[in-house]
């Protein structure tokens, strides 16, 4: 499955477990490690405690398409972070797309969703009780770079972190993965010597763009 969304040549960069007390939220977000327009990666979220309808991803659909990340259209609509509903997010993404729609996956434990980590999405553990565990790991195509962010800023503009993350070759030869470290190095280089500038600019005029603006109407809700 993975081959067939990202080529032969594949990285794991991302491995960890996601849990949420009961009422516990995880605010609506893009994923921002892999937030640029162009990105190929994949996300597996896997849920193996308390999974349900009411505690697992919920996601909107087809907002990999909308050319800008969630974080952004909440900064232009005036919510901090975590303060945006579903109701409110799912409303400015039809905005952008009348097609778009809030989905609650009905999961169970040892399922899952592959999804794009460019996907607006987020999570609310509303069990009455019962902590929900899930395993999420997050693979890109071998010459993709992946930033990490700074997480004292995790609202738009992005910040990153100057050193990409330790990554594993799980499909093909690590001769490709060296060419993309290369790049990595040299993007790294470039940011240290261009302080002065905001640092998702860098993603901007970078390999592909990370995010044209949205052109929408500010939601009555705001």
């Amino acid at each position: 499955m993975l081959r067939l969304l990202l080529g032969e040549k594949i990285i794991l960069w991302g491995a960890s477990v996601q849990s949420r007390e009961p009422g516990q939220v995880h605010p609506w977000h893009t994923d921002i490690e892999t937030s640029r327009t162009d990105m190929r990666s994949v996300s597996v979220w896997i849920g193996i405690e308390n999974t349900s309808c009411d505690s697992s991803l919920q996601l909107i659909s087809g907002s990999h398409r909308l050319g800008c990340t969630v974080q952004e259209v909440v900064q232009q609509n005036g919510p901090r972070r975590g303060e945006a509903s579903a109701q409110m997010i799912e409303a400015w993404a039809k905005e952008i797309d009348c097609s778009a729609r809030l989905v609650k996956p009905d999961m169970t434990d040892g399922e899952g969703i592959i999804y794009d980590g460019r996907m607006w999405h987020g999570s609310k553990n509303s069990r009455p009780e019962g902590k929900r565990a899930a395993v999420l790991l997050q693979y890109a195509a071998a010459d993709e770079l992946i930033s990490l962010p700074d997480l004292s800023q995790l609202e738009w503009p992005f910040r990153f972190q100057p050193e990409p993350p330790p990554v594993l070759m799980i499909s093909g030869t690590a001769e490709l993965r060296e060419a993309a470290e290369d790049h990595d190095r040299q993007i790294i280089r470039y940011a240290k010597s261009s302080r002065s500038r905001p640092r998702h600019e860098l993603f901007r005029n970078g390999r592909g763009t990370h995010g044209q603006q949205c052109s929408f109407a500010p939601h009555k809700n705001r």
